[in-house]
């Protein structure tokens, strides 16, 4: 193109040679984007942990509850990730049918490490409520921490069932029909199963981080593993009820012995 020529298109459309110009222009200088898209910089007087305006989407602290329940935040703790874990599936599920997004293949990490801290937290409640019926020395781990302090999943899963048969022992489970005992016994075999599918490590580290503190890399054993969101989804959903509905029974069995304990002459 002759040099006349340059000049009558940059008269005659000047928007588009500005444009272009400002393509060929570094976006980033010192990592900091210059383009007046970006998010707006917050301001320093913002505070995660305060309120700032009149509708905002906040989430409560529950450590410095003065309820009558001293486990209520742990409780809390469970439910949240327990949430945050089932909504996630459910926006994974949403952007599948509209597109394949990026983000599909990375989110199998976070979804998968806040369910497995949701069961680390549940049965870490159940042992606190009702740790008192059985001797928890035995799962002590290998530094002598209280299996309360501990992130192994099978470990605080064997002190929750050794608590499930002392109480199905005193309630007079063996009493029960062969159908219903074989119930018991088939839901805690899988509820067993799958927290030690999910249960990758020790530490509960396997979906936060790529490798331990040694460098060795997690989730390397099975050749071409993936992270299957659908069928977690299905677990999600059964598992956490069948927590629920065993930290519930425990619970009104404790109140209905406490309560008849209560009622009991004392000689």
């Amino acid at each position: 193109m002759k040099r006349t020529e340059i000049l009558e298109l940059c008269a005659s459309n000047p928007e588009a040679i500005v444009s272009y110009i400002e393509s060929m222009e570094p976006r980033y200088i010192l990592g900091f984007d210059l383009f007046p898209d970006s998010p707006k910089r917050p301001d320093r007087s913002l505070n995660f942990y305060k309120r700032t305006q009149r509708f905002e989407i906040v989430g409560r602290t529950y450590n410095d509850y003065k309820g009558s329940d001293p486990l209520w935040p742990l409780n809390a703790y469970a439910h949240g990730y327990l949430s945050a874990a089932q909504k996630l599936v459910k926006t994974l599920k949403r952007e599948i049918i509209v597109t394949d997004k990026e983000d599909i293949h990375t989110l199998g990490y976070p979804i998968f490490f806040l369910f497995e801290h949701y069961l680390e937290l549940k049965m870490k409640e159940i042992i606190h409520k009702n740790g008192y019926l059985i001797s928890l020395d035995k799962y002590k781990d290998k530094k002598g921490h209280a299996v309360t302090s501990s992130h192994n999943l099978t470990n605080l899963w064997a002190a929750c069932e050794e608590i499930l048969n002392k109480i199905e022992q005193e309630a007079g489970v063996s009493d029960l029909s062969e159908d219903t005992q074989m119930e018991f016994k088939t839901n805690r075999e899988t509820i067993s199963y799958f927290i030690k599918l999910i249960a990758q490590d020790e530490m509960e580290q396997a979906f936060r981080y790529p490798e331990n503190n040694k460098n060795k890399p997690f989730l390397v054993d099975t050749p071409h593993m993936i992270l299957n969101v659908s069928v977690l989804s299905d677990v999600m959903d059964w598992l956490s009820y069948m927590l629920d509905r065993i930290s519930t029974g425990l619970d009104e069995y404790r109140n209905a012995v406490g309560g008849y304990m209560a009622e009991v002459p004392r000689g």
